[in-house]
């Protein structure tokens, strides 16, 4: 999945927008169903790419991690 230029900005407050120049963003991630089809069965995960420091991050439900 990607999704080009979206602008996380309008969801920071105005003391943590102003200490950010950069709140726009291409999002590239992964994102994983284990389990059981259905409702309320199974996990999601995700990998997230940071291209900027190419780091890879991995989110479930309960953990993130880099």
């Amino acid at each position: 999945m990607r999704v080009r230029s979206i602008d996380f900005g309008d969801l920071l407050s105005a003391d943590v927008r102003s200490q950010h120049a950069h709140t726009t963003y291409d999002l590239i991630a992964n994102i994983v169903h284990d389990g059981e089809p259905g409702p309320g069965k199974g996990t999601y995960r995700v990998h997230i790419l940071h291209k900027v420091t190419n780091y890879r991050y991995h989110c479930d439900q309960n953990t993130s991690q880099q």
